[in-house]
């Protein structure tokens, strides 16, 4: 069925009254499958702000915080709060509808983050040992940290990116700078989801260079292009990655190697 209003225009002495709740996504705490995210946000319209009965109209845009890897909903939607008059005197706000400028009821404003814009990254990150003195079943520690890369723009250390261990146990890690300490062995691997190129990871080995491991590192883009190795000499130093393409892996290799002495050889002496 379809009404028509004479539409009032809201004033700034209401919008003042009124209260306005962002979505925090932040309080998730569980990755939806289809990695489709939703919080609610809120507009608590008070019956004392208005006077007189009618259809009050209010634009309504999405603040736009630079978080990075987000595109941002631009359009201008408009909010109508039906005033009605209430039994005993006064007025009350009856009903309160979100609508494109066409009138067409809306109940979501949608962001994208990098689901069909491109703007982040994954980035894998194994361990491989190799050598005929290589522990293949052992376990190494990792150390983690994700921080805003220096100048970038719309970075926080409060932006949250998905960790997924081996065997597909997820959690949070923050761009704080914090390390997170992971434990994985040979051919295991640790993902991270949600990466920008605003954000570098910086990855350290706790038992790097020791027990008579060689250990370096390599940087596999999502095009296949490899750096070089490169020492990781102790548990202070540290691999630093910035992931741009989809793909890019961390290999960390702890190389070890024992020379074998030949059964029965003595060395021949001249006369």
């Amino acid at each position: 069925e379809t009404h028509t209003y004479q539409l009032t225009p809201g004033t700034a002495a209401q919008i003042a009254q009124m209260t306005i709740t962002g979505a925090a996504f932040a309080d998730i705490t569980e990755y939806p499958a289809d990695g489709v995210y939703q919080a609610n946000f809120r507009i608590t319209v008070p019956d004392s702000i208005y006077s007189v009965p009618g259809v009050y109209s209010y634009t309504v845009n999405e603040k736009n915080d630079g978080y990075s890897g987000i595109t941002y909903d631009t359009t201008t939607y408009y909010m109508y709060v039906s005033v009605v008059n209430k039994v005993g005197g006064g007025v009350k706000v009856d009903n309160v509808v979100l609508a494109k400028d066409d009138g067409t009821k809306i109940a979501d404003i949608t962001n994208d983050f990098g689901a069909t814009n491109d703007t982040t990254h994954d980035l894998t990150i194994t361990k491989s040992v190799t050598g005929n003195a290589g522990e293949l079943n052992k376990k190494f520690t990792f150390k983690i940290a994700i921080s805003p890369k220096a100048g970038a723009t719309g970075t926080s250390s409060a932006q949250e990116f998905k960790l997924v261990l081996p065997g597909g146990t997820e959690q949070k890690i923050a761009a704080s700078g914090t390390a997170t300490s992971v434990t994985i062995g040979n051919d295991e691997i640790v993902h991270i989801y949600g990466l920008t190129k605003d954000y570098d990871v910086f990855v350290s080995e706790d038992e790097a260079g020791l027990n008579g491991y060689t250990t370096t590192y390599k940087i596999t883009d999502g095009e296949g292009n490899t750096t070089a190795d490169q020492a990781l000499t102790d548990a202070n130093a540290k691999a630093t990655v910035n992931a741009l393409t989809d793909g890019t892996t961390l290999t960390i290799i702890n190389h070890r190697e024992r020379k074998e002495r030949k059964k029965g050889a003595s060395p021949l002496k001249g006369r």
